[in-house]
């Protein structure tokens, strides 16, 4: 270790080399690794599918995208999935394909990680998706440290080659605990992501983590019926300025519609309070069908709270 050759000044740090840069600005950054998790059935695999596609074609429906070629490790529910391409291909009409591999992959042998990194580099690939990452471990347990360590440093490797992975990945027992596994794996990682379902085919995106000012960003879609398969249709405008007003002053204790209303109503003054008043009550009932808020009555008085609780996100 030699401190005389490699010790910097702080206002000489190399940008290209020490700056945050973003496969999808503020969701997904580049050369590094994001945990996409959910419960079973919450659309993972939907939606890993569709971020492959949104970067292999530098679309921009989400955030600003640095296009890059995608490489998809699709090591479960392999059977139905070309009905699965065959509808992103239909929605985004001649995008370019993603490359896709359904051989097995162990993340935990060196050898795999060498060659995929290998066929990464010779093909420009910069965006690899294992799904999920559980059918990537062949040996070990995933809440076992030492496994986390090692899935850790597989992770390691592929961004020390300009390799931006993500990792699809389950939920616990305990759904509102967070991604399963070892915690190296899930809080070690730098970005983590929770799809939460809702109803009518509907649920969000939810940055977890972020090394940026976006935690607690949600990304609403809603999932619509193709052919035999189904695709994701974004709707990242969903959460306006007033949702996330009300999300910052709303936890899960009861809080008064009318104490609500006085404390917002100075940000709107715009408007007359009587029609901010109509506002904030559709935008209520907006939250309440998406089950982020319940409304709950006693004595003549109406309050609100989050049912999506701060501890499940």
């Amino acid at each position: 270790m030699d401190l005389e050759k490699t010790t910097l000044l702080s206002n000489e740090l190399d940008q290209e080399k020490f700056g945050q840069t973003w496969t999808l600005k503020k969701v997904v950054p580049e050369n590094q690794t994001t945990i996409l998790f959910g419960d079973e059935g919450s659309y993972k695999t939907f939606i890993a599918l569709n971020l492959a596609f949104q970067i292999q074609n530098g679309l921009q429906e989400l955030a600003e995208t640095k296009q890059t070629g995608v490489l998809y490790l699709c090591l479960e529910n392999q059977i139905g999935f070309k009905e699965r391409t065959d509808a992103v291909h239909c929605l985004y009409k001649d995008s370019a394909p993603i490359k896709l591999n359904f051989e097995k992959f162990d993340v935990l042998d060196q050898k795999h990680v060498l060659a995929i990194t290998e066929y990464c580099k010779s093909h420009e690939i910069g965006f690899l998706v294992i799904d999920t990452l559980s059918q990537a471990i062949h040996e070990g347990d995933e809440s076992n440290a030492s496994t986390g360590r090692n899935i850790r440093n597989a992770f390691t490797f592929f961004n020390a080659n300009m390799i931006t992975v993500l990792a699809v990945h389950h939920t616990g027992k305990n759904g509102s605990a967070g991604a399963r596994g070892s915690s190296i794996i899930t809080y070690d990682s730098p970005s983590r992501i929770r799809i939460k379902k809702l109803k009518d085919n509907k649920g969000y995106l939810l940055v977890d983590k972020t090394k940026s000012d976006n935690e607690g960003y949600k990304i609403h879609f809603t999932m619509i019926v193709n052919n035999e398969s189904m695709n994701v249709i974004w709707n990242k405008d969903a959460e306006s300025k007033l949702t996330r007003q009300i999300l910052d002053e709303v936890d899960s204790s009861l809080f008064a519609v009318n104490d609500l209303f006085e404390t917002l109503k100075n940000a709107y003054q715009d408007i007359k309070p009587e029609s901010f008043r109509k506002k904030l009550d559709r935008e209520i009932e907006k939250l309440v069908g998406q089950e982020v808020l319940e409304v709950v009555r006693s004595e003549k008085v109406k309050y609100v709270r989050r049912t999506d609780s701060n501890d499940e996100e």
